[in-house]
């Protein structure tokens, strides 16, 4: 019998600059930092799950764990209440944060897209749309 998986853990992205990703992700977007290794990475705390910031050239070194990291950018998905979107979008406006895209997936809910400071593709959205 195969064993279940219980959801996604870790989301891991790969940036240039610890400190500029600290105060994005913490300052602006509000995420506590759990963990931090200078020069190595930051780890926030996303409600039950964890993202993970590396300097991709530091974790490919492998010391402990098997070498990892990625070149370019990703995109995630971190949940909001469907009712606070319109503050999301009054908040990221004030904080000079681009919109890019504001996508409506019909009756179940709406995406806000944007860039972290590395470009990698942040989405704020309500778990709804999947279902959950």
């Amino acid at each position: 019998m195969q064993p279940n998986i219980h959801g996604v853990l870790e989301t891991c992205i790969y940036v240039s600059d610890l400190e500029r990703t600290k105060q994005f992700y913490r300052d602006i977007l509000g995420i506590p930092v759990h963990n931090e290794l200078e020069g190595r990475h930051v780890f926030f705390k996303t409600g039950s799950s964890m993202l993970m910031a590396f300097i991709a050239e530091e974790s490919r070194r492998g010391r402990t764990l098997p070498p990892h990291g990625a070149d370019g950018q990703i995109h995630l998905a971190l949940n909001i209440k469907r009712e606070d979107l319109e503050a999301w979008k009054k908040y990221l406006a004030n904080n000079n944060i681009t919109i890019e895209s504001e996508y409506a997936w019909g009756d179940r809910g709406v995406s806000l897209y944007f860039r972290d400071p590395d470009g990698n593709l942040v989405e704020l959205v309500n778990p709804e749309i999947w279902g959950i």
